[in-house]
């Protein structure tokens, strides 16, 4: 049972703090403040004008590092099933509450200051996940590396409420947290620090001696700087289309390799296509901790002494437009397309990659990649492409040899997955799935999915196919010039959405009209928590989905959509709210087309919508609470607005019938202009 003690006390500002309750204050007014104490928290007060509270509980979080046999045995398998190469392993962090967890202090200026700890003995590199942080207005969360010297930090203005925020990997053992800025406020503001990522190779800093790898200097001796001569001296503007990503999948991360390319309208938009074993298999949230790296490379055909800034040219986040499949195997083809979330800067100079959907073997070219996630390496070959079979489907596949050159003799490893193949015409022809080529056997063939395969074959519908994508147009080139990332500036979307009724019986079918402006292109919706269906053939990529929501209680609504320029989100929190479950009307055939209408609420007029084809003529009678008929008509494709002839603001029902269905009640509710 609580124990409640009463205060009676004067302070200038009071935080949102901790397990306690207290009425409004405003500065140097004596008010009484009610306390329950918890028994785990306790209150220091620190002058006559300050209040200060520390959590009496842990001030860090130790987690135990992995072991590196298994890591060792888990990363064998994952190479033979064909999936990306690990750097990093998530640890996740259970019952994170920022109420127990640290230290809280009210500072001089009213801001509020909560620091703790988090620590893997052992660890020689650290970066923290939180799947939420929702910052208020003039608050910052900082990451620090106490011991190196580094930190990283982050505002409002910089993270997507929609997804969650990976920090940069530090090469220490221990990460200091610190967040300055107004009291969170439940429901508006959140911190949830999920997974510690524990780096054990191909990072810049090793995690254990015998698994030294790091990602800087970690390809094997044959590799060629991507800007050697003779190799790279034909391939300046395809090399700039190259990146380097660092993949998020639950609690996996690791390396992989793709390429920006270009799209039949010349808009610029920040396409990258890479492999479908990279992690398809992410989340939304996942895809949007995805960080492109540009121009991670040698300025010269010498490995430079150290990394220095190669990294900081980056793009953190992407949605997923197509892929071969939902897994992270190689399947068919093996590609995946993403949307970045914005265009790269001009600064970085980057180049899309035009492309080719001949199913002819180029008989010389390149690819460029990022093995091991290294500096951008070229591989070159000389001998005919030949058409090859992965995983049993005919004809997906380029088999290529690569050649010894002036400086090396490239191939391919770890961390290459993904990377562009050119052809002659300095083309993108296919994405790397694998191969078993290594410096010690260069000899050995590798195989990309053929982009004719990608284009058109892979499935039927837009998220199986690159046409869709690179082709909004449908204009149906074999072939596309790369150009220059130097569009005119474009704007994000805005983006919005509109539900026909947002309090609905279980069961009941919902439907969502998309009202983003900026043209876009691609939508994915999110739902929390899942216990919901998308209904009426729809998918969680349709523009106007309709979903039914199977439990009692609040639904979470997030709209993502795309244009020309990247991606932004729209979070409506707390947006259905469901309560009881809807009991289906004799007669009724769930065969026939709904009848809905938009927007809701509404001002002076609503738009309805149907298969009309197939329900005929609508008729409609709105009336109030008690059932008294303020406005009727008979709507069909030709007649389908009603313009509201009644008076009054409010909640009214809205009654439909039509030639092939029951009578159906929805809630509308009308507002002022």
């Amino acid at each position: 049972m609580e124990n409640f003690y009463e205060l009676k006390l004067s302070f200038k500002r009071l935080p949102v703090l901790g397990n306690f309750k207290y009425s409004p204050l405003t500065p140097n007014f004596a008010s009484e403040f009610i306390i329950p104490y918890m028994g785990r928290v306790f209150f220091l007060i620190s002058a006559i004008t300050g209040f200060s509270v520390l959590a009496n509980s842990q001030k860090s979080i130790v987690l135990q590092h992995p072991s590196p046999t298994i890591l060792e045995a888990e990363d064998a398998r994952r190479a033979a099933e064909g999936l990306f190469p690990r750097c990093a392993v998530g640890l996740p962090v259970s019952d994170f509450d920022p109420t127990t967890v640290g230290s809280w202090e009210l500072l001089s200026d009213g801001m509020v200051q909560w620091h703790f700890k988090v620590a893997v003995p052992g660890a020689r590199g650290m970066a923290l996940y939180f799947d939420r942080l929702i910052l208020p207005p003039g608050g910052r969360l900082r990451v620090e590396c106490e011991a190196c010297g580094l930190r990283e930090e982050v505002t409002a203005a910089h993270l997507d409420p929609s997804a969650g925020w990976l920090s940069e990997f530090f090469p220490t053992e221990e990460l200091s947290v610190q967040y300055v800025g107004p009291s969170l406020t439940p429901g508006v503001s959140d911190i949830h620090l999920d997974q510690v990522a524990v780096a054990y190779r191909m990072l810049h800093f090793p995690f254990f001696p015998r698994i030294s790898e790091k990602d800087f200097g970690d390809a094997d001796g044959c590799q060629v700087n991507a800007r050697c001569s003779p190799e790279g001296d034909n391939w300046h503007d395809q090399r700039r289309s190259v990146v380097r990503i660092l993949v998020k999948e639950g609690n996996y991360y690791g390396w992989c390799s793709g390429a920006m390319v270009n799209n039949t309208a010349q808009d610029c938009t920040p396409y990258v296509l890479t492999a479908n074993h990279c992690g398809a298999g992410a989340s939304v949230a996942d895809f949007k901790s995805w960080k492109y790296y540009f121009n991670y490379e040698s300025s010269a055909c010498a490995n430079p002494p150290g990394e220095g800034t190669l990294a900081t040219q980056t793009v953190t986040g992407s949605l997923k437009v197509a892929s071969s499949s939902d897994a992270s195997t190689v399947t068919k083809s093996d590609f995946l397309l993403t949307i970045l979330k914005m265009r790269p800067p001009a600064s970085y100079n980057a180049y899309l990659a035009g492309w080719s959907t001949s199913n002819t073997g180029s008989s010389s070219g390149v690819t460029i990649h990022h093995p091991a996630g290294d500096i951008k390496k070229i591989s070159t070959y000389t001998q005919a492409l030949l058409s090859a079979t992965w995983g049993g489907t005919p004809g997906t596949h380029w088999q290529v040899k690569w050649t010894s050159t002036t400086n090396g003799h490239g191939v391919t490893e770890e961390g290459s997955s993904g990377s562009p193949l050119f052809n002659s015409s300095k083309l993108v022809i296919g994405h790397l799935s694998g191969g078993s080529s290594f410096c010690t056997q260069p000899n050995n063939p590798d195989y990309y999915g053929k982009l004719w395969y990608s284009w058109d074959q892979t499935g039927t519908t837009a998220n199986r196919r690159l046409k869709n994508w690179l082709d909004r147009a449908n204009t149906n080139p074999t072939t596309l010039s790369g150009r220059n990332n130097n569009c005119s500036t474009s704007s994000l979307p805005t983006v919005d959405f509109v539900a026909d009724k947002t309090n609905v019986m279980a069961g009941e079918e919902v439907s969502f009209t998309d009202l983003t402006t900026g043209n876009p292109f691609a939508w994915t919706w999110q739902v929390s928590p899942t216990t919901f269906s998308f209904s009426s053939g729809t998918s969680a990529t349709s523009q106007n989905p309709k979903m039914k929501f199977n439990n009692q209680g609040n639904y979470t609504i997030t709209l993502t959509a795309a244009n020309t320029a990247g991606y932004e989100t729209k979070v409506r929190t707390a947006y259905i709210k469901v309560t009881g479950n809807i009991s289906t009307p004799e007669g009724f055939d769930e065969s026939i087309p709904t009848v809905s209408f938009i927007p809701n609420p509404a001002v002076d007029r609503i738009e309805f919508f149907t298969d009309w084809d197939r329900v005929g003529n609508v008729r409609v009678s709105v009336t109030d609470l008690s059932g008294r008929i303020l406005q009727t008509a008979v709507l069909s494709r030709e007649t389908s607005r009603l313009n509201f002839s009644f008076q009054g603001q409010g909640l009214f029902l809205v009654r439909i019938t039509s030639d092939n269905q029951p009578e159906a009640v929805l809630k509308l509710v009308r507002t002022n202009p």
